[in-house]
């Protein structure tokens, strides 16, 4: 991650998505112009994550 900084940010993770212009996945960023898959793969993750016992704030 040289030359690079990460920002973390706590609360509702859909309206944390919102305000993001990109997305990180597979190590590409992807714009997040408001398309619904990419949003709809959010969500998914987050449910995965959250039935898995993690915290997702």
């Amino acid at each position: 991650m040289e030359g690079m900084h990460l920002d973390c940010m706590m609360g509702a993770p859909e309206r944390i998505f919102h305000r993001c212009s990109t997305v990180l996945l597979n190590d590409e960023e992807i714009p997040n112009d408001g398309d619904i898959v990419l949003e709809r793969m959010f969500n998914e993750t987050l449910i995965q994550m959250a039935s898995l016992g993690e915290t997702v704030l």
